[in-house]
């Protein structure tokens, strides 16, 4: 191509997949909401300003010393915008947007970029995902009166040694969150499980959803029996919710057994769609059960992968039973009793083992008289008894017990005419959406980089690396639903065929990607590749979001 004035003053920009970010920053009109709502009298936009920490924090996520530094190696007019350039992303600008967005609510701003994000991605608000995680971080935090307080508190990252916050998640299909929110690090989950269902009817108002509309589902943490009571029974749900029932509640083991022996299963099937030959499959048991005056669903789902832990504390169990059941046999056999009876005496005295049965015989002895035989025919001077034992496993209880290991129960106020036991289970087991999300949210390392000693700026960044999530998992959904809907594959990791690709996985597709600038024009110095070019089709967006910026 012709290139005015020729090849002097090109610029090179590794810009790998942030032109794709951008592109779906734009799809939730990120910069221009963000504008309209904090309406700041910066000369830079702090929508813009937002849309670069986004685009930092999913290229690798720099500390904010670093944002600047990272931008003068980036094309920022296509990346982020006409406009804007590496030297607007000083400290100064930066903290500002991030004090303006705590001051105008960080709750409030990404509700406006999710129901955005709702409406233009077409997403299902009908099953809503709840869990919290704490977030471990070094160092002393004596801000008391900020938003919440950094301090100890039951450490999900098993470190008690460290301070933390807790982070409260709400997620629909999945993964996308819709809400979050950051709590003093003692925060019981039980309290905030009862906060969010406080709200979550008024909440979901605004995505226009009532509360006949929607499925609530927590981790155990929400079932008490004051949310139960505020939830309501099947006969008068308040709010629909699934959840597993804690082992507190004395009815699930006695529901478990039962299901056990009973043994009268309802066959589910394989849920997961991904390694078919290797995934559980499960089964339940229904039943009604009542608390303080209220009537629930519970379901008993068991899964023939059994609970590792667990199994591996029956074993270790059985072991030390059958120990046990040795040192009895070895006691019982070695003694020598004057009578029959005093033998079976001894013998329904001891204390049998859990896991064992011990199997005994009474033999009688003879003990003879010293000295030659008379008549060629030995007398006896005294009779004496001895016990002979086996060891036999009792397989049916161990094997029951096994089987309670691989069950839980779930407990619902949805009715069976709604909703099926396979479908109550399905909704249950996309809670390990929000767990992902919790990976890429609480990276200590990362926290520790970017977050600031004043809590309030937590949870001003805290909402920059939400809304990077956002970003994210929109991506991977609209590639997804594209695969789903054409009945294709895509090429995933070692050139193999996939069809869910993930977006750290397109990430890498795109990580070659040079653009070349002169003045106002860019081009790309070689072609998409093929793979590229699937990717984006999966994406819904051109090669020309490579050379082309956005306003």
């Amino acid at each position: 191509m012709d290139i005015p004035g020729g090849y002097k003053d090109i610029e090179s920009f590794d810009v790998r997949h942030a032109p794709i970010i951008s592109a779906f920053c734009d799809k939730i009109n990120l910069s221009s909401i963000i504008d309209k709502a904090l309406d700041t009298k910066m000369d830079v936009s702090p929508g813009k300003i937002v849309k670069g920490l986004v685009l930092n924090t999913l290229a690798g996520r720099d500390p904010l010393y670093r944002v600047e530094d990272f931008f003068s190696h980036q094309d920022t007019g296509l990346v982020v915008g006409k406009g804007i350039g590496a030297s607007d992303f000083t400290d100064d600008n930066i903290g500002r947007v991030l004090d303006r967005i705590y001051s105008y609510g960080t709750q409030k701003l990404f509700c406006e970029l999710s129901l955005e994000a709702v409406k233009k991605f077409n997403i299902d608000t009908t099953q809503i995902h709840h869990d919290t995680t704490s977030v471990s971080v070094w160092g002393d935090y004596l801000n008391k009166d900020g938003p919440f307080e950094i301090n100890h508190g039951h450490s999900k990252d098993k470190r008690p040694d460290l301070a933390q916050f807790v982070l409260s998640l709400l997620c629909v299909e999945k993964d996308i969150p819709i809400e979050t929110r950051i709590y003093s690090g003692n925060e019981d989950d039980k309290t905030i499980s009862r906060a969010i269902l406080s709200r979550i009817s008024s909440y979901m108002a605004k995505y226009e959803i009532d509360s006949e509309g929607y499925i609530y589902t927590g981790d155990c943490s929400m079932v008490t029996g004051d949310n139960l009571a505020f939830m309501g029974g099947l006969d008068n749900p308040e709010v629909k919710f699934i959840s597993r029932m804690p082992a507190t509640f004395g009815v699930v083991g006695t529901l478990v057994s039962e299901a056990v022996s009973k043994n009268m299963w309802t066959d589910i099937g394989i849920l997961s769609e991904e390694k078919k030959g290797e995934s559980a499959y499960y089964r339940s048991y229904e039943k009604e059960v009542s608390i303080e005056g209220r009537t629930y669903r519970a379901v008993v789902i068991h899964s023939d992968f059994y609970d590792r832990r667990r199994k591996k504390k029956i074993d270790k169990e059985t072991r030390k039973d059958l120990e046990k059941a040795k040192k009895i046999k070895k006691k019982l056999t070695s003694t020598k009793y004057f009578c029959k009876k005093d033998a079976e005496v001894a013998a329904e005295k001891e204390k049998l083992p859990k896991y064992h049965r011990l199997k005994t015989d009474i033999e009688e002895k003879k003990i003879y008289k010293k000295g030659r035989p008379k008549n060629g025919k030995k007398e006896v001077a005294a009779v004496r008894y001895i016990l002979r034992c086996d060891i036999i496993p009792d397989d049916k209880l161990i094997e029951d017990l096994k089987e309670e290991a691989g069950c839980f129960v779930l407990i619902s106020n949805v009715a069976a005419s709604q909703h099926s036991a396979r479908d109550i289970l399905k909704i249950y087991k996309e809670q390990h959406g929000i767990e992902k999300n919790f990976g890429f949210l609480k990276d200590p390392l990362i926290v520790n980089d970017l977050f600031l000693k004043k809590t309030e700026r937590i949870e001003a960044l805290g909402f920059i690396l939400v809304i990077s999530l956002l970003i994210w998992r929109l991506a991977e959904r609209c590639m997804r639903k594209y695969i789903k809907e054409k009945a294709i594959t895509i090429t995933g990791w070692d050139k193999k065929q996939t069809d869910r690709p993930t977006t750290f996985m397109m990430s890498t597709k795109f990580c070659s990607v040079h653009i070349l600038k002169k003045g106002g024009m860019r081009w790309l110095p070689r072609k998409i590749s093929s793979v590229q070019k699937e990717y984006l089709d999966a994406l819904g967006l051109g090669e020309e979001i490579f050379y082309t910026a956005v306003d």
